[in-house]
């Protein structure tokens, strides 16, 4: 998770739990969030933005130097690990309009996914690669890669761009309707709520490897009382 508990947003790392929590980065960016464990467990990805420019960073999950893994202008945010963790999937409008790109675990060139404007590019745990055409945050279709060429992806409910969460069963994602999130079954070809709109939409949240757990932020509300003080002079 990012939190700015030391003065500037970094990346953090606790049990399942919320206990022993250990800060991973000390880069003192302004910018430092959407952290994207790989599939071994053995990195973390994140966007950090120092000056005007935002890249794509990696860590180890046990901490030690992050070392940026993009260098270019026009990145917006990132996406997911490829399913093998050898590269990661990110949105950037270096050619002109929001695209997803890939660029390599240990840095290099980034090579383009889509060509027709694409945003937060994912791998399912089967292989599959899906991505958003819309704005980031907004109502949008959500596409899927096929041999015969990207298909829009029919859901139960309209879905909010990038906010997905792969498992081993397909993916979650938030309802645009509800704010509630729903898991896409890849092998049923068919989605279902699991988790009802309570209060505040979810804004972020994860899955765990085995998928029996998701982990949310919960907004902190804020309030005021009405006082009366006694004997007023």
């Amino acid at each position: 998770f990012h939190s700015d508990r030391t003065g500037y947003q970094e990346i953090w790392v606790a049990n399942a739990d919320g206990s022993q929590p250990l800060q991973l980065t000390n880069l003192r960016h302004p910018i430092t969030e959407a952290p994207d464990w790989s599939p071994s467990g053995e990195q973390i990805a994140f966007v950090s933005q120092d000056r005007a420019n935002r890249q794509i960073f990696v860590v180890s999950a046990s901490g030690g130097p992050a070392a940026a893994i993009t260098d270019e202008q026009g990145i917006q945010s990132g996406g997911g690990w490829s399913r093998d963790g050898r590269g990661y999937y990110y949105t950037s409008t270096r050619s002109g309009r929001p695209e997803v790109w890939e660029a390599p675990r240990g840095g290099g060139q980034p090579e383009q996914i889509t060509v027709k404007g694409g945003v937060c590019g994912f791998e399912s745990a089967r292989g599959i690669f899906y991505y958003w055409k819309g704005e980031i945050g907004r109502r949008g279709t959500l596409m899927r890669r096929t041999p015969e060429g990207d298909q829009p992806l029919p859901l139960a409910s309209e879905a909010v761009g990038c906010r997905t969460a792969a498992s081993p069963k397909g993916f979650y994602f938030v309802s645009a309707e509800t704010g509630g999130v729903s898991l896409y079954d890849e092998s049923m070809e068919r989605s279902e709520r699991v988790f009802p709109h309570a209060g505040e939409p979810v804004t972020w949240f994860t899955v765990s490897p085995d998928g029996h757990w998701l982990a949310m932020n919960s907004e902190v509300k804020e309030g005021s009382d009405l006082m009366i003080m006694e004997h007023f002079r």
